[in-house]
Order: structure tokens, then sequence, then C-alpha cells
């Protein structure tokens, strides 16, 4: 497994686990939004992308603790980190006001608003003031309650208004509610997991070819270390000459090698004394293997005749040379 490979598991890996956070948020958004108002509300579901204006406020029905405890298991602090708030939508029936309502999920940094909200609800039925302005707007994803924030809720309404199972026997209340995440946040992360799923791919696609090529390499090394090294085998009868751990035993066995099906050709005559004893087996032409065959059968012949020797050639006498006769001196003294 070579380094692109494995920067692309772990791209892939990353892009899942982004995507998996994001892609519902991230898709929900680019959606259009949704005005929430009293003639729509009762039609929203979960992945609709809506904008609610708070002007009233019923309270919080729910409540979310974040605990810190100890090693022993010993709650050491807690803060409440997020509360669920019934947003009424207003209109009138019949001479009485009544209303849709909806439950929104805010953070700790929201719940002023909330407060301020629920604080200009009770002025509103007082009759302290006619019409309730807006006091925040937020923009939202549309979720389904859990079990348990179900039952949260029918106990809030039990105890404010004394109605029992809220969303079976009443149709104002729908057990969804409008949770924020942050879109920019959450386009952030879906775009930085499209970009990781693109390199993860790309990478894992370089990581395959690459190691395809080094697969391809290593056996063509194989096969060149097979079909050279392993098939020159030297038989030298030299007890200094380097082992070959794939060669045959050092020692020449004309019986061993005839049975060898990898020496099929080859012919030797063992009780032959002019055999080579140093022999070379290295793939050679046909005819220099043709040489090597022939020679344990090459016998030196001595001839049966000997030359006859040529006649003797006659040669003539040395004819002496005359004897030397004294010097005349002419008309020298003698002394």
């Amino acid at each position: 497994m070579n380094g692109k490979f494995k920067f692309g598991l772990v791209a892939l890996v990353v892009a899942i686990a982004l995507l998996f956070m994001s892609a519902g948020d991230a898709i929900s958004f680019f959606k259009s939004a949704i005005k929430v108002d009293v003639d729509n509300v009762t039609d929203l579901k979960k992945g609709d992308h809506v904008i609610i204006d708070v002007a009233l406020c019923y309270g919080a029905s729910i409540s979310e603790t974040s605990v810190t405890k100890d090693s022993s298991g010993k709650v050491k602090s807690s803060t409440e980190s997020s509360r669920y708030y019934i947003i009424p939508y207003l209109y009138e029936s019949n001479g009485y006001t009544e209303s849709y309502d909806l439950t929104v999920k805010v953070n700790k940094k929201d719940f002023n608003y909330l407060e301020t909200a629920y604080d200009q609800t009770v002025e509103y039925y007082q009759g302290t003031i006619d019409d309730p302005e807006v006091i925040i707007t937020f923009e939202g994803i549309v979720d389904n309650m859990n079990k348990d924030e179900k039952k949260y809720t029918e106990d809030f309404y039990y105890e404010a208004f004394g109605v029992k199972s809220v969303f079976d026997s009443t149709d104002f209340v729908q057990p969804i509610y409008v949770r924020l995440p942050v879109k920019a946040a959450s386009y952030g992360l879906f775009f930085a997991g499209i970009i990781a799923l693109a390199l993860g791919i790309l990478f894992v696609v370089l990581g395959l070819k690459q190691g395809s090529v080094q697969k391809a390499n290593r056996q063509a090394l194989v096969n060149a270390n097979y079909y050279t090294a392993p098939q020159n085998v030297t038989f030298n009868n030299d007890p200094n000459a380097p082992a070959q751990p794939q060669a045959p035993p050092q020692r020449f066995d004309p019986y061993g090698v005839a049975n060898d099906p990898r020496f099929a050709n080859l012919q030797h005559n063992a009780a032959n004394p002019q055999a080579p004893a140093n022999v070379t087996f290295n793939n050679a032409p046909a005819q220099a293997q043709a040489t090597v065959n022939n020679a344990a059968q090459q016998v030196t012949t001595i001839p049966n005749e000997v030359p006859a020797v040529p006649d003797p050639v006659e040669v003539s006498p040395i004819t002496p040379l005359s004897p030397i006769e004294p010097m005349n001196n002419g008309d020298q003294n003698n002394i």
C-alpha cells in the first residue's frame, strides 16, 4: 500500500464524516426558504427550510443541560445549553383567539430574546398592547421530535393548559420543531466534504495505478532474475568459487545431469577420460552446445604409417686449396 493510496483512504473517511454531519442541513438550506405564518404552519415537514418571526412565546417546554462529572461520577457542574420554546401563530375562530403552535430550539445566547417575547405575550393577553412587535427572526430547518421530546412537550401543555395527549387530540400542535444550525457552517462542512471526497477518489485511483506499475516492475525484475541468473549455471569443480543458491551441486555428476530434464540435450560420456573437467552451461547457441556435446567424443589418433625419409643428397667433395707459396721479396735484402 503506497502513500497516495493511504492518503486517498484517509481523505475518503474524512469526506464521509463531513458529509454525514452536514449533507442534510446543506441540502435543506439549498431549498427555498418558507416564511412561516398561520396559513402554512401546519403544513411543515422534516427538512423544510423555514424563516420564523418571533413576537409571542408561551414559554420553554424543554430545557437541556450539559453536566460535567468527576472521576467518581459525582456532578461537578451543570450548564443549561438549550431550550425548546413554544411559538404561537394566532387566528380568530368563532370569536375566540386560537393558535397553531410551533416549537423552536434555541441556544443559550438567544434565551433573553425568547424571554422578552414571553413577557410581550403576557402583556398582549392582558390587553396592555394591541399589536406585538417582532422580537427576533430565526432561519432554521424543521425536524421531527423524538420520543422524549414528545413526552416533555405534552407534559408542558398539560401543566400550562390542562390538555392531555396534545398530539393526538388536537391539530394545533405538530410533533415537529425548528432547529437552528449555522447556515455558513453547514455550507462550509458540506463543500469541504465534497473536496475531500474528490481528493480521496483521485488519490485512490493514482495509488492503485502506481501500485500496478510497481507490481509490474517487481514482476519484470523477478522475471529478469529468473531468466538470467538462475539459468546461467557453472560447474567448475572449483572449491573457491562463490556458491550459487539456485545452482545444482558443484560436483559434476554426469548421471544426475542426464536425469535432470533441464539438461535433456546434454550428452556426456562419463567413461571418456578426455571429457572436459570444467563445463559451462549458459544457454549458449546451438553451435556452442554442439561443440560441448561433441567434446567428450573427440579422440586424438596416431597415424599407422611413418612417412618415408627422403633420399640423401649427393655432395661433391671439397677441393683443397693449393699450398701457400713464399712471398717474393724482389730486390729486398734478406735479414
